[in-house]
């Protein structure tokens, strides 16, 4: 645990368990299914394997590679990339900007004015009214097919509504 301000966290332990409560924190770990929960400003987090991240401060720049990963992020400004097979975002914060990189992916924001990008295979995207999301789309043999940007204006995309793109075309999924 980490109470201070500038604080600086590093792990590479099975199943770590990291609560950050300060301002401009620095938390990384490298061990299978960690589980890290930040309310501080400004702080970067990054985890691989399998991790659980929760953040509520501002500014946080969050990452979680490696399979099944989950973020949540309510603070204003985020930056989230997952590059996780079967990750999942979720994020009410806004003005964030999340990226997925991975296959098979769910990204959902229900703050303000997000970025929305999911750059894998069979992934899936939604956002409020007033947000972008930009979805990929690949043909069987792995190559990529389409890469689409959209504007959910209420109406031909639809706010809280998730998508996927087939055949050129955002798709509403579950």
């Amino acid at each position: 645990d980490a109470f201070y301000d500038y604080s600086n966290i590093s792990s590479s332990g099975i199943s770590a368990r990291i609560t950050s409560v300060g301002l401009m924190q620095n938390i990384s770990t490298s061990g299978y299914c960690s589980r890290i929960i930040s309310h501080g400003h400004d702080v970067n987090v990054a985890s691989v394997g399998m991790a659980m991240i929760y953040s509520d401060g501002e500014h946080a720049g969050l990452y979680a590679g490696w399979a099944e990963s989950k973020i949540a992020s309510i603070g204003d400004n985020a930056n989230i990339c997952i590059n996780s097979i079967r990750g999942y975002v979720n994020s009410c914060g806004s003005d964030a900007r999340i990226m997925s990189a991975e296959n098979m992916s769910t990204i959902e924001s229900t703050g303000e004015n997000a970025l929305v990008m999911s750059a894998g295979h069979n992934t899936k995207a939604r956002a409020k009214v007033g947000s972008w999301i930009v979805l990929t789309e690949y043909e069987n043999n792995g190559k990529i097919k389409c890469v689409k940007a959209e504007y959910v204006d209420g109406e031909r995309i639809k706010g809280n509504t998730l998508y996927r793109l087939v055949d050129g075309e955002f798709v509403e999924t579950k």
